[in-house]
């Protein structure tokens, strides 16, 4: 009786099995570890209704317990009910294809032979004529920059069109690029015509994600001749010096044969010397000598240009580089404000500043290493750019630039430096912790889960991927006590998670991940409607929607004005996060959608900027990472490392932005309030210093700080030790060397040659 009782509930303990989460977790496994190369050669059978399938276990038992009176019979009977089995659970058969996608990659460097542009266009015209039918072609040139030429479709090739800078060869930027145009869980194949040289990041990485994804790189080598070539193959110059000390430039060139050459030096622009040099075959090195003037960055360019004969590379012919001097350099302040109080501030403290908005200034290695230090004064993040921002970090860290971050409504979190390049080498961090959060918030994502999104971006991962992510990232952002729902739109609307209290219901970090792109576009206004109708069940006081979507491929806008009338009114906002650029066709669309919804438009074509920008426009719904009524900052003793000034106990701020102090920061002044946060944070990070001033400088919410007497020397303490002005270092015309021999450090004080009296 028991074994009966336990065989009339096999097939459904089967059935709950088959649709349980380990089953299918461990399914999705062991298909994703077959290669793709390998599963397009096999003939694959597949079932559209495989639970039919359990049928045959009960005809199985019909068939032993009323047994046919033949074997004929009992082998037709067998038969005929396995077809229907079959038959019924849908069987199909994958034959063998060879579909896929080809992506061509090709060099139009300088380096390559001036004939690249015909031989690529005969290779590509070739290719699309022997392709199988299903199979698709895509073109990617590259130099400084890569673009695509040639989408992977059937429509025809109508040649190299993009404008390319010929100086360089960005080889990994195009690898991803092509890489990208491949749909995942697809076969690939990339064609790279090339001399085999490489500028910029290693490609190293691209190849191995390649790999990973079964898609083979073949290459075809284009090369020039060589002979009579003259190249630059190395320069030996410091990275820094002192004001007034002379040093020495190295330059190392290859010849291939016995030459002339006419060299020329300039620097900053201008030429500094000329003449002509006797090479011999095989490495020559070439040594000229100046002097640092005055603190400075000096851009030196050497050129050389052979007397004679042909130089099958002229483009190896020139070396760039830059030689820092030491000292009082000029500060950046990075502000929206031309105006600025703070800038005016310095200026009257004795600092040489230069005061400018971001878009005036070139965020170059060249531009920016110029300057003793940067500060960034209320600035949004994507003023900067991700570019900009890691630009800034890289300075900070290796180049020994100073920075500086003070605070506002569009700084630290609110301003979208959370996730950012940025915020690694500042001496806080901009979390939104759970036991600071004292409103309520409710949060729709609506995300675009069209046939774009299928499309892969570096490392394999897909554009879905990182909107998944991204979502992850406003979910754990969110307290237990709020309100969370994500709907995953194409052509209509499909609940991923039912509004619910984050607190109640697990498993939610799981089907987001799970949201796969399903083809179509994105219903723009299905996505509102539903999204909106989740929303007017929230029991939080704070009710809002991020509406993801691709700024070229947000369609069907229906009577979406109408729609987004009745949503402010019910107190729900709206902001957009569009992947592309605000020039794409639907961007107007979007930024129009974000305008009514009383909430903002962020737009940006690096699909991993992402999760920042889902985070900062959490940030700001939940602005409680901003304190906006008064408080007092009480010093710490560590504010003695920035200046030996005596500023009293405290000072006033008309409010600050919440952050915490990293463990190995050094705190300056804290809040008197209930959270106890930094107000000044500062620490060395790699060569640079960087400080933290959570308060307002000059806006809105400088309150009493503004009439402060000490005010201005407070400042001036931060900006000082920020970008080294407080180290007096050695008298002039003296500089130190020091070497190390036998474990003993040797110390040496070099006197200028040309001075004129001794410096003791």
């Amino acid at each position: 009786m028991k074994i009966n009782g336990i065989m009339s509930h096999f097939p459904l303990v089967i059935v709950r099995f088959l649709q349980s989460a380990p089953c299918i977790a461990t399914m999705r496994h062991l298909y994703s570890h077959v290669p793709n190369k390998c599963a397009n050669k096999l003939i694959v059978m597949i079932f559209t209704h495989p639970i039919w399938l359990l049928s045959a276990l009960p005809l199985a038992a019909a068939l032993m317990l009323w047994r046919p009176p033949s074997r004929r019979v009992r082998v037709i009977r067998t038969a005929i009910l396995a077809a229907a089995i079959l038959a019924i659970s849908g069987l199909a058969i994958k034959l063998p294809s060879n579909a896929g996608t080809i992506v061509v990659v090709v060099d139009r460097s300088k380096s390559m032979p001036s004939d690249i542009v015909a031989s690529a266009t005969e290779s590509a015209g070739i290719l699309m004529a022997h392709r199988p039918e299903s199979s698709r072609l895509g073109i990617v040139s590259f130099a400084e920059t890569s673009q695509v030429e040639k989408l992977p479709a059937n429509q025809e090739f109508n040649g190299f069109l993009a404008k390319l800078s010929g100086d360089q060869s960005r080889l990994k930027s195009a690898l991803e690029k092509a890489l990208a145009l491949i749909p995942a869980a697809t076969p690939g194949r990339v064609l790279l015509l090339t001399d085999g040289g490489w500028t910029g990041t290693d490609p190293s990485s691209v190849f191995a994600d390649a790999t990973a994804r079964g898609i083979a790189v073949d290459y075809r080598s284009f090369r020039r001749p060589s002979g009579g070539d003259l190249a630059i193959s190395a320069v030996e110059a410091p990275h820094s010096v002192v004001a007034g000390e002379y040093f020495t430039i190295g330059i190392q060139i290859n010849s291939t044969t016995t030459a002339k050459a006419n060299y020329q030096i300039l620097k900053n622009g201008r030429a500094l010397t000329k003449g002509e040099l006797k090479l011999h075959s095989g490495t020559n090195r070439f040594f000229f000598r100046d002097k640092g003037e005055k603190p400075d960055t000096f851009r030196y360019e050497f050129r050389i240009t052979k007397n004679g004969g042909i130089d099958p590379r002229p483009e190896n012919n020139n070396a760039k580089f830059l030689v820092r001097v030491e000292g009082k350099r000029p500060i950046l302040l990075l502000t929206m404000n031309e105006e600025s109080g703070l800038g005016k501030t310095l200026k009257n403290g004795g600092f040489n500043i230069r005061i400018a908005t971001p878009d005036t200034v070139e965020f170059t290695l060249e531009s920016l290493s110029a300057y003793g230090g940067i500060i960034i004064e209320n600035v949004p993040a994507d003023k900067i750019g991700d570019f900009g921002m890691l630009l800034l970090a890289e300075l900070a860290t290796r180049g020994g630039t100073g920075l500086m971050m003070t605070g506002g409504k569009n700084s630290y979190g609110l301003g979208g430096y959370y996730k950012s390049p940025l915020e690694p080498v500042l001496p806080v961090t901009m979390e939104l912790r759970r036991e600071h959060r004292k409103l309520s918030l409710s949060i729709v994502v609506a995300l675009d889960r069209s046939g774009s999104m299928a499309m892969t971006v570096g490392s394999g991962e897909t554009k879905m991927d990182l909107a998944n992510i991204s979502t992850l990232e406003v979910l754990n952002l969110l307290s237990k006590d709020d309100e969370f729902g994500v709907i995953a739109v194409d052509s209509a609307p499909h609940v991923v998670i039912p509004l619910s209290r984050v607190g109640d219901t697990g498993g939610m970090e799981s089907r987001i991940r799970n949201i796969e792109s399903m083809g179509g576009g994105i219903y723009v206004y299905e996505a509102l409607l539903a999204a909106t109708r989740m929303q007017v069940k929230a029991a939080a006081g704070t009710k809002h929607i991020i509406l993801f979507a691709d700024a070229a491929d947000a369609e069907q806008p229906g009577k979406y004005k109408a729609l987004l009338e009745k949503t402010t009114k019910a107190g729900i906002t709206v902001s957009v996060i569009g992947l592309g650029l605000p020039t794409d066709s639907d961007a107007e669309f979007l930024r129009d959608v974000a305008a009514r919804g009383k909430g903002r438009c962020l737009f940006s074509d690096n699909p991993r900027e992402l999760p920042r920008l889902f985070a900062q426009d959490t940030f700001v719904i939940a602005r409680n990472t901003f304190v906006d009524t008064p408080v007092s900052a009480r010093f710490a003793g560590a504010v003695r490392s920035l200046s030996p000034l005596n500023f009293g106990s405290s000072t006033q701020l008309g409010g600050y932005n919440l952050c915490y102090i990293r463990p190995k920061a050094m705190l300056g002044a804290i809040s008197e309030d209930e959270f106890k946060a930094p107000i000044i944070a500062f620490w060395r990070h790699g060569l640079g210093r960087v400080v933290c001033f959570a308060g307002e400088v000059d806006g809105q919410y400088t309150g009493a700080f503004a009439d402060w007497p000490r005010a201005g020397d407070l400042i001036a303490a931060m900006v000082g030790w920020m970008s080294g002005l407080e180290d007096k270092g050695l008298p002039e015309g003296v500089m130190a060397t020091q070497e190390v021999k036998n474990g003993l450090n040797h110390i040496r004080l070099r006197l200028d040659l040309d001075r004129t009296a001794d410096p003791f």
